[in-house]
């Protein structure tokens, strides 16, 4: 019935709700998040920014090809908006580029120490078009959460606030003693919670890394065992997007808000993609890839700055699953 009435809307009842659709859709007041059957040609239309101007903005080479669940950033008067969401490839002189903001500017308003790296996932703040997301300073080290803080704007909701935070809006209200989610003051800053969350809560594991396997290279993880299908948590709110290989089977990378790259190996199915909170489920344990016939288990690097897989997640792992 429901489906047979909208074959009544007029044209101007129509485009009141397409508006309010696409305004749901939009993460903050200049980005939207990609859903499955969006185009980047369409999506400049309906967001009226050029698609030379929107592609460049997202560093997107092939206009042709986005991603559900890819959050874009939308031009507005040929700047960019008050936030910016690091992609892979990325560099702070680039950045400054796209949204017309000096390097040294955005290098200071996000407490980047090193303004030659600036880590993929990372949601920065553009200084003097209105931002007040800060990312708290330097980045948090192996074993630390998503920290920032958040000053409410006029129109501000927790939920939206704890999306671009990167937690959920339980962790956030409880870490600001928020008693009623809906309500919140303008002026009021919001601290996030810097929980480290256990990638497999049912899952059992040692100290493997570094063992060296039969040909002669070493394993960069470590393997978390548990029934097949058990959920597999974001340890932190990020970026996570689906990277399946041969060696890894289903797997999934992870661009954390705290600057480090976390990887996924031999997942059964795959979760959530784009913007994940920390604790969101972004897949399921199983045995694909080269882990084909084993007991089902979750490989699970830690990546500092997104490089190597330098740092033993071992002692972080024990902090946070036991």
């Amino acid at each position: 019935m429901q489906a047979r009435r909208l074959l009544f809307v007029g044209p101007v009842v129509a485009g009141v709700i397409a508006a309010a659709v696409l305004q749901m859709q939009l993460a903050s007041a200049n980005q939207y998040l990609v859903e499955e059957g969006d185009t980047l040609s369409e999506l400049a239309v309906r967001l009226g920014v050029p698609l030379e101007q929107l592609a460049a903005a997202n560093g997107i080479v092939d206009p042709n090809f986005i991603m559900a669940g890819q959050l874009l950033v939308v031009p507005v008067d040929g700047r960019s908006a008050t936030e910016y969401l690091v992609v892979p490839g990325d560099t702070l002189w680039a950045i400054a580029e796209k949204v017309g903001v000096p390097a040294a500017d955005i290098a200071k308003a996000n407490g980047l120490v090193d303004p030659d790296w600036v880590p993929a996932g990372r949601l920065l703040s553009v200084p003097g078009v209105g931002s007040t997301v800060t990312a708290g300073g330097a980045l948090a080290g192996a074993g630390a959460g998503p920290a920032g803080t958040y000053t409410v704007r006029p129109g501000d909701d927790l939920s939206a606030i704890a999306y671009r935070l990167g937690v959920s809006v339980a962790a956030l209200a409880e870490a600001n003693g928020i008693v009623d989610p809906d309500f919140i003051v303008v002026g009021q800053v919001l601290t996030a919670s810097a929980t480290w969350v256990c990638p497999v809560p049912s899952g059992t594991f040692v100290n493997d890394y570094g063992y060296v396997r039969d040909d002669g290279s070493a394993h960069k993880g470590v393997d978390l065992f548990a029934e097949t299908g058990a959920p597999i948590l974001a340890p932190v709110g990020g970026l996570a997007e689906r990277y399946p290989n041969r060696l890894g089977g289903l797997a999934v990378q992870l661009y954390g808000n705290d600057g480090n790259r976390y990887y996924f190996a031999h997942l059964d199915d795959y979760g959530a993609v784009g913007r994940v909170v920390a604790g969101e489920v972004i897949g399921y344990v199983g045995d694909s890839g080269d882990a084909k016939g084993t007991s089902p288990h979750l490989h699970f690097e830690i990546h500092p700055g997104g490089g190597a897989a330098t740092i033993n997640p071992f002692p972080s792992l024990v902090a946070a699953c036991r």
